[in-house]
């Protein structure tokens, strides 16, 4: 069976217009190691694994190693800016059934 590639990136803050929505932004550099594409999951791993969807990184953070996620991602992978997050791509499924219920106050 082959070994995911997996790298250890540093935590940056997420840019506002991403708070909210589960993106994760990283450099061309580290997509292209990790094989991954703009709108693939990966998983995160902190002191618990989260996932998270890819981004471009902004063209200033190129080459600098950074992984740009929001305050919610950092909190389910329980880390903080500048933690070292080891990041691969996700084994994704599709589900085979959703159940929805209604909430009751």
């Amino acid at each position: 069976m082959k070994k995911d590639k997996e790298l250890f990136l540093k935590v940056a803050e997420a840019f506002q217009q991403d708070v909210g929505y589960g993106r994760a932004r990283i450099d061309t550099q580290t997509r292209v190691e990790l094989d991954i594409s703009i709108g693939d999951v990966i998983e995160i791993e902190g002191e618990k694994t989260t996932a998270a969807t890819v981004w471009r990184a902004h063209p200033s953070d190129e080459g600098k190693g950074l992984l740009r996620i929001d305050n919610l991602t950092r909190k389910n992978a329980k880390v903080s800016i500048g933690d070292s997050v080891k990041v691969r791509k996700a084994v994704v499924k599709d589900a085979a059934e959703v159940t929805l219920a209604p909430l009751i106050s």
